[in-house]
């Protein structure tokens, strides 16, 4: 039997099985800024499953169509802050999200020759003015390495009188209409150099087709040599003590699912009371999960974490575990 064609999620999953995000702990859009994570809100995605649950819900197959803007807010209108695995349409709709997570696959993937060689050193340069400004797009003559860049930086946003806000629109508007393109530039069938041992996509046009893209031929190209580490999957479900312990104010909590699960993970005073909430009913891949829970508003004591697994289908907990924790202040 022939293999299947593969698609452009083989091409994210490969990137992070074999090492493209592992200098950043993930991909991440914005800038991981855990000198102020309760100032600002940043997508840091450690594993593919992730990047697919932030660009559709698959339940009603909702994705990113929402004005491009910072990560200021989500859809309800409150504040988000600190990392986020996962951002789905459903909590935050913005299509510039979809925008800058597909341009950094495709430079990574480039650099880990899936694709061509070279995308990230392309020069974008286009002849259209920008209505809104009346000034000639400020990301001509960027490489698109250096427009990812731009754009983790304006979807931060600012501070300003405590408040924090986006840049001018048209700014978002630009991006996610430049990067789009960018994008788009190379789109067509897909088609593989390999598939059966290593992926290799072919290109579908030349360069010189393009016409807001040109070559950059005093750039070395940025390379990433895959890596082979066999991924293990746990065996058996486990809820670990948290580090540091005791902590302040902020500490990790770590368990594996050998298999895809529904998952609770809640905290509790010495009263049984819930005081905090790090999963609420997510759906999460098998492997190890990590999250962190940040304690500022409580005070110093013990408290105790507990977490819950059960089956998508029939709601039946297959696994339940509590361990206890100290918070010093």
């Amino acid at each position: 039997m022939r293999l299947p064609m593969p698609n452009r999620v083989n091409a994210l999953y490969e990137t992070f099985l074999h090492g493209g995000f592992t200098s950043t702990n993930g991909l991440v859009i914005g800038e991981a800024r855990i000198d102020s994570p309760k100032y600002y809100a940043w997508l840091q995605s450690g594993k593919y499953t992730d990047v697919m649950k932030t660009l559709i819900v698959k339940r009603n197959l909702l994705m990113h169509s929402g004005n491009p803007t910072a990560l200021i807010v989500s859809m309800k209108g409150k504040p988000i802050s600190k990392r986020f695995r996962s951002l789905s349409p459903n909590k935050h709709n913005n299509v510039l999200l979809a925008d800058m997570i597909a341009l950094k696959l495709n430079i990574i993937t480039s650099a880990m020759r899936i694709t061509p060689p070279g995308m990230g050193e392309l020069i974008y340069q286009d002849s259209i003015f920008i209505p809104s400004l009346d000034i000639a797009n400020t990301l001509n003559g960027k490489t698109a390495a250096e427009i990812a860049w731009v754009g983790d930086s304006v979807m931060m946003g600012y501070h300003e009188n405590d408040m924090h806000r986006p840049y001018d629109p048209a700014i978002y508007q630009n991006l996610h209409w430049s990067i789009a393109r960018i994008n788009k530039a190379f789109e067509g069938p897909l088609d593989t150099v390999s598939f059966a041992y290593s992926l290799v996509f072919k290109g579908t046009r030349q360069l010189l087709e393009i016409p807001y893209l040109r070559a950059n031929p005093e750039a070395i190209s940025f390379t990433i040599n895959p890596t082979y580490a066999i991924d293990e999957v746990p065996t058996e479900y486990a809820l670990y003590q948290n580090y540091p312990n005791p902590f302040n104010p902020t500490t990790t909590i770590g368990f594996d699912l050998p298999q895809e699960m529904l998952v609770t993970v809640k905290v509790y005073n010495l009263l049984g009371q819930e005081v905090g909430r790090l999963v609420d009913g997510e759906e999460l891949e098998e492997g190890s999960h990590e999250f962190e829970f940040d304690a500022s508003n409580l005070a110093s004591g013990v408290y105790f974490y507990g977490i819950e697994v059960y089956s998508p289908d029939n709601k039946i907990i297959s696994f339940s575990n509590i361990r206890k924790m100290i918070l010093l202040k």
